[in-house]
């Protein structure tokens, strides 16, 4: 009976042993002297925090955000380092910890939220993994509104004809993501039995988009209205619209005159 007893309190005394190094890893310490500010929206935001001191050293940063929102990554660039969602202190959804201290002064930290942030609690850690935490330092955010999709463009007037596509190349430089349409306006002429009817266009393009700014090459085909007026004259005189529909943004038109020779 007493070896019975004897092996209830060791193996007593090791759960509580595990249960101490558990939470140790979520202890929270005195306050870092740090302070920290943060921009973003959504669920992208840079955060600042400034280092205080080296004595004692700090190793990273734990993060919890307002409103029940969940930290999913944490990442300071150019600094090696562990995001982890275990062994957390009180508040905190994630932690960046790094194996070296970190040098004092501000630390540029790249923080993604599973939804708006309107402030952050940030514990730095006092210690590198497993790691302990300073007191939380409040970090509140300023919002930033997402930046509206330029909708500038340039139409390169100087048109090449290509042979072997037999049609002519129309360079369109756009400022951001988008796509480019070009088509000559709707004309209506009045006919002997005084009814308007629209003019059959004198070429046709197909519209392109990019992913991201650059040159668009619009291939202007000449329709059977074209190629006759192409074997009269030897040329074609048009004026084209062309309109630049950018990602997210509103669409722009301009309108240029173009004369389309072989």
């Amino acid at each position: 009976m007493r070896v019975i007893r004897l092996c209830g309190t060791l193996i007593g005394l090791a759960a509580l042993t595990a249960s101490v190094a558990s939470s140790a890893s979520a202890q929270v310490a005195t306050g870092s002297g740090d302070t920290c500010t943060a921009v973003g929206h959504g669920n992208s935001y840079s955060v600042t925090v400034n280092v205080a001191s080296t004595n004692p050293a700090q190793y990273g940063f734990a993060f919890g955000a307002t409103s029940g929102t969940a930290v999913r990554s944490i990442a300071v660039p150019g600094v090696e380092g562990s995001f982890l969602t275990s062994g957390l202190p009180h508040g905190a959804s994630g932690t960046w910890v790094n194996s070296i201290p970190l040098t004092p002064g501000p630390v540029n930290v790249v923080v993604t939220t599973s939804g708006a942030v309107k402030s952050f609690s940030v514990l730095p850690a006092s210690a590198p993994p497993p790691a302990t935490y300073f007191d939380p330092v409040v970090c509140p955010v300023t919002a930033v509104k997402a930046s509206t999709p330029s909708a500038a463009f340039k139409v390169d007037p100087h048109v090449t004809y290509d042979s072997t596509a037999k049609a002519w190349r129309l360079s369109v430089a756009i400022a951001s993501a988008g796509h480019v349409k070009a088509a000559q306006p709707e004309l209506t002429v009045n006919t002997a039995a005084s009814k308007s009817t629209t003019m059959k266009p004198l070429v046709q393009a197909r519209g392109l988009g990019l992913k991201t700014p650059g040159k668009v090459t619009l291939m202007l085909r000449p329709t059977s209205r074209g190629q006759s007026m192409l074997a009269a004259s030897g040329s074609i005189r048009l004026k084209l619209a062309v309109t630049f529909f950018p990602t997210g943004g509103k669409a722009a038109t301009t309108s240029v005159s173009l004369v389309l020779r072989k």
